[in-house]
């Protein structure tokens, strides 16, 4: 009684410890920026903040917040029981460093699209009865993981004819991504269960006295994936990708492939290609169900950007005062082609169902060190769910079923299927300059 009463004092710590690292409060820059306030000096600082179509000042385009439990629409609270994880993703516009550039020069071309993000995660592991206060040696560990991670993503914008003129999709990328942080008791997973089967009258955890020691952790984490087929019809489309990868380092040792099959009722369709949506380009969750957007754009549309491009050459022999202001224009025009898109992605509606299937073969994985329970070298996942972009909102909801094939083994003995329901919000706001056309301008 007297340690549940002492963990009751740590109810709300946990739940702020919680709030803090995983739903950190996205706040907006105090100064707000106009492209027709700037000289043609500072151009390329307000595309830094003007890709929202709102001017607003921010640099980063993206964010997601995605929970994962065996209890959410199920009967278990045991093995994988929890994990959370925050993602931001940034404006490629900005914070451009040597490592962007490395990444595009050696994983992409002027054709590609550089992303780069960082999440901040939490995963816990308990065994099938959590509470007894005793050692269980023939199951799983206590044990969790707490890390930051850093990554990059390379897409290549394809580019395909149609009746109308050419669009664009993104559509296969690779993913390079490191993660560190600590894991045992080091990770504190154990207040943060604690914490929340207080709050939630659920069973009391009762054996974190018994999880592993703490340590830190790496991973180091690669990925391509490529589009195998792709149907756009008049209000749906069909996509398929496939993809492999590894993770390397001393929290998990494993290598994967899987494929991901995503059908979309009332896909996005723009009809300028000038820039496109975040959303476009999928998310940094586990599931990645691909939004399928074909952004049009005319050939007479691009005739028009290259006659503007000389323009301003010619104005720039005659008069350096009068390209100055046409570029100003120019931004300007582009300001309002990004605000019209962005206003109708806002009040865009749409649905997506996907399947998704994975193979891993596992060498090493630290969340199964400490007891009898072993890992079994190979492991499989078939998930389903369903998503939702909001309308007049810039958030899309996500549900999916994780069905995981036995996972460990004890004295010759497997464990049973796993079921985890995810659950993911995310806001898509930022917009991506289209890099065929701008390499096309400026030929």
């Amino acid at each position: 009684m007297l340690r549940r009463a002492n963990n009751r004092s740590w109810i709300f710590k946990d739940l702020i410890l919680t709030v803090v690292i995983m739903l950190p409060v996205m706040a907006y820059a105090d100064n707000q920026k106009s492209i027709l306030d700037q000289t043609s000096d500072n151009v390329q600082n307000e595309k830094c903040f003007a890709r929202d179509g709102m001017s607003e000042s921010r640099d980063y385009v993206s964010s997601s917040f995605q929970w994962e439990n065996d209890s959410f629409l199920g009967q278990t609270d045991h093995w994988y029981t929890n994990g959370m994880k925050y993602t931001r993703t940034f404006n490629p516009d900005c914070n451009k460093g040597k490592l962007d550039d490395y990444m595009k020069s050696n994983f992409g071309d002027a054709k590609s699209v550089v992303l780069s993000s960082w999440s901040i995660g939490q995963n816990m592991y308990t065994p099938t009865n959590i509470t007894n206060p005793d050692f269980q040696e023939r199951d799983r560990p206590w044990t969790g993981w707490l890390y930051f991670g850093r990554d990059f993503r390379i897409f290549d914008i394809k580019e395909l004819p149609t009746s109308g003129g050419k669009s664009y999709r993104a559509a296969d990328n690779r993913k390079l991504e490191m993660q560190v942080g600590r894991l045992g008791e080091w990770a504190m997973q154990d207040r943060v269960q604690r914490g929340w089967h207080e709050l939630m009258k659920a069973p009391y955890p009762a054996g974190w006295k018994n999880q592993n020691p703490g340590k830190a952790g790496i991973v180091l984490h690669f990925r391509n994936e490529r589009e195998l087929f792709n149907l756009d019809c008049i209000s749906s489309s069909i996509n398929l990708k496939a993809r492999v990868g590894g993770m390397v380092g001393n929290v998990v040792d494993q290598f994967y492939a899987g494929m991901s099959l995503t059908f979309t009722l009332n896909p996005f369709v723009m009809d300028d290609a000038t820039f496109l949506p975040i959303s476009s380009f999928g998310g940094a969750k586990q599931i990645t169900p691909t939004n399928v957007m074909n952004a049009v754009n005319t050939e007479s549309t691009l005739n028009n950007s290259q006659e503007n491009n000389a323009v301003n050459t010619m104005a720039s022999g005659r008069n350096d005062n009068l390209a100055r202001l046409r570029k100003i224009l120019d931004e300007y025009d582009e300001s309002t082609k990004l605000k019209v898109a962005r206003e109708r992605w806002y009040a865009h509606h749409a649905t997506y169902v996907f399947l998704d299937v994975e193979t891993r073969y596992v060498r090493y994985n630290t969340f199964l060190v400490g007891t009898l329970a072993t890992w079994k070298p190979w492991v499989g996942d078939l998930k389903v769910g369903v998503a939702y972009k909001i309308p007049h909102c810039d958030a899309t909801v996500r549900l999916s079923k994780v069905y995981r094939s036995p996972e460990t083994s004890v004295l010759g003995v497997d464990s049973n299927i796993q079921r985890v329901t995810q659950a993911s919000i995310e806001w898509d706001w930022g917009w991506i300059e289209n890099p065929r056309l701008k390499q096309a301008a400026a030929k």
